[in-house]
């Protein structure tokens, strides 16, 4: 089976969504946020910054991408969410100071990039993973070591503890998936394709040995967390998850996770059992309440 890096992360948040979502492909109403959209032009500027390393080429796509999107994409539709306190000028404004802030940052450091926005497929035990890095670089560090940074990029507000960071799924499979020899030679199988790269086998002797660093990077702030450093033990945690999801899909069996906190988020909410019904009680009882005050 093949399992995405964002499947994982969805799978440890709630094993039913999985069903909702990747098994069942239910339709749900679109709540297109602002902050998605904005998210997904600020990450293709910055991979044209990192490529090219010119801050002011990366402003003005950005500028040209915010100003209509499908330039970029034609599959992006329109934002029908705004989030508390957002604005298009806003987040307008906002785009290019993450720019200027990332440049300020890294222009006069002694980095090299290797890959932006790099798709893999790599084997664990008898099934593939899949997902997106957004940065790989090689960055010396105030100690003179040079270690692989597996960079995630974030647009979020919301800034998370390092304790969290240091036990999420999808850093431990971006560590795990650089280290197999098929995320830089590439592969074509049932599972997939990717391409790797020309000299994949190279790269992959190169960093055989070499540390990884899992970055979470902040760009609401141009700050970035280290996600800490995986082990065996970590990749044991990893195949374990994916044994049980894997599973779970052969037995169709699917057992929510009713956390309390997310739910009344969740896209699937109608159409889940375990809580469906409850909201569904609580908003005809506000209701009722509503009728009642008025008289």
């Amino acid at each position: 089976m093949r399992f995405s890096a964002s499947m994982m992360k969805v799978w440890q948040d709630c094993s039913l969504q999985v069903k909702y979502k990747y098994e069942d492909k239910l339709e749900v109403e679109e709540r297109i946020w602002s902050k998605t959209v904005f998210g997904t032009i600020i990450h293709a500027a910055l991979e044209h910054y990192n490529n090219t390393g010119s801050v002011d080429e990366a402003k003005e796509l950005f500028l040209l991408w915010w100003n209509d999107p499908l330039v970029l994409d034609e599959n992006i539709k329109p934002i029908n969410m705004w989030g508390r306190g957002l604005t298009y000028g806003g987040l307008r404004s906002r785009g290019v100071q993450i720019l200027d802030e990332y440049h300020a940052k890294n222009q006069w450091e002694n980095r090299e990039v290797i890959a932006t926005e790099h798709s893999f497929l790599v084997p664990l035990g008898e099934h593939w993973l899949s997902g997106y890095v957004d940065l790989l670089e090689v960055k010396k560090s105030a100690r003179g070591k040079e270690p692989l940074r597996v960079v995630d990029y974030k647009s979020t507000s919301k800034q998370p503890y390092q304790a969290e960071l240091a036990l999420d799924i999808q850093f431990t499979i971006y560590t795990y998936a650089s280290m197999q020899p098929e995320f830089w030679t590439g592969v074509s199988n049932e599972h997939g394709e990717t391409a790797g790269f020309e000299n994949g086998q190279e790269l992959f002797e190169r960093f055989a040995d070499t540390e990884r660093r899992a970055i979470w990077y902040h760009l609401w702030g141009n700050k970035e967390i280290d996600a800490g450093k995986r082990d065996d033990m970590d990749y044991l945690r990893l195949y374990r998850v994916m044994l049980e999801c894997a599973k779970s899909r052969e037995l169709d069996v699917y057992v929510p996770h009713i956390s309390g906190n997310s739910c009344g988020l969740c896209d699937y909410v109608k159409e889940c059992a375990a809580v469906g019904p409850v909201l569904d009680r609580l908003e005809k009882t506000i209701d009722l309440e509503e009728d009642e005050g008025a008289f």
